[in-house]
């Protein structure tokens, strides 16, 4: 199993509520808002960027998150990369 960043930008004037949203449905996907760093320490990621695992590829992972933002809205923009390490920085 692999993980995977996504980041999932809804265009134009997003509301609130929608971004509340997609938050819930990247969750329900098993995609967070936060990591958890080598010491242990929970780190909350940039607006609407996600992590998590899956059992599938990149471009079926992809495929997931643009399905779900369409729930939320149209107009949107998705990148996915699996992720094999990570280092964060700064008041997140």
């Amino acid at each position: 199993m692999a993980d995977f960043t996504i980041r999932v930008e809804l265009r134009g004037n997003p509301t609130v509520q929608q971004y509340e949203k997609l938050h819930q449905e990247m969750a329900s996907l098993g995609f967070l808002r936060t990591v958890v760093s080598d010491s242990q320490k929970q780190v909350n990621l940039p607006h609407a960027l996600y992590y998590g695992p899956s059992q599938y590829d990149v471009a079926a992972v992809r495929n997931m998150a643009v399905s779900v933002a369409q729930r939320v809205q149209q107009d949107i923009l998705v990148f996915v990369a699996e992720t094999l390490r990570w280092a964060s920085h700064g008041g997140m």
